[in-house]
């Protein structure tokens, strides 16, 4: 699997879950995908409808301690998990497009933890995760800018394509996808054995809707 590198700067900031996926069978999504988000959409307004707060919902203080750590602002960027979590409970369809960001879409809603999936075929093998320069930004889905001065960001030999507030042009999943590096953002206080279980659960929600072969799973920071 890809190595992951933590600069010691992150250290007691962040820890990463980190799972390297091989063979994947991507393709426009299914019915089976369509039903799966239909059925966990509904099955979370059944429980979490009437909450007052998100935070009251397991997992979404993760990723509220973790933008707090980092000194992200939840209000301008709040994570991805959080924000798919709000759409359901408000009732609103969830877009499907290829087979691997259903799957995704499904973990968010079930961890409720920010994460993240980059097609790993055009990555080098050793990534670096270290704090955003200043005034350091990359291409984003939909080529607008992600800033991450400051921030966590993954980079390899072509520099930055991934941070807990946007993935890169680059490295953007899709129907052509084989390879994948699926990334977990977590708290330092995670704790690893935890984090080890929401990897292979991951693992396995992936491996019921696009097949494929988990190559390396770590837990670094």
């Amino acid at each position: 699997s890809d190595t992951v590198l933590l600069d010691p700067a992150l250290h007691g900031r962040l820890r990463l879950g980190l799972l390297a996926l091989e063979d994947l069978e991507v393709g426009p999504a299914g019915d089976e995908e369509i039903r799966a988000l239909e059925r966990t959409a509904e099955e979370l307004r059944d429980q979490w409808q009437e909450a007052t707060d998100l935070v009251e919902i397991p997992g979404v203080a993760v990723g509220r301690e973790l933008y707090d750590d980092l000194g992200i602002d939840m209000q301008r960027v709040p994570p991805r998990s959080e924000g798919l979590l709000d759409e359901v409970l408000r009732g609103r369809p969830i877009p499907s497009g290829d087979r691997l960001s259903a799957a995704l879409d499904l973990c968010a809603l079930r961890l409720r933890v920010p994460m993240a999936a980059y097609d790993a075929q055009g990555l080098t093998p050793r990534i670096l995760a270290r704090p955003g320069a200043r005034d350091e930004s990359y291409a984003g889905i939909g080529r607008r800018r992600v800033a991450v001065d400051g921030r966590p960001v993954l980079c390899d030999g072509e520099g930055p394509f991934g941070s807990p507030v946007g993935d890169s042009y680059r490295t953007r999943i899709g129907e052509g996808t084989r390879r994948a590096l699926i990334v977990l953002y977590l708290p330092a206080s995670a704790d690893p054995g935890a984090v080890e279980s929401l990897l292979e659960g991951v693992a396995q929600t992936i491996s019921e809707h696009c097949g494929g072969l988990a190559v390396g799973q770590a837990v670094v920071g």
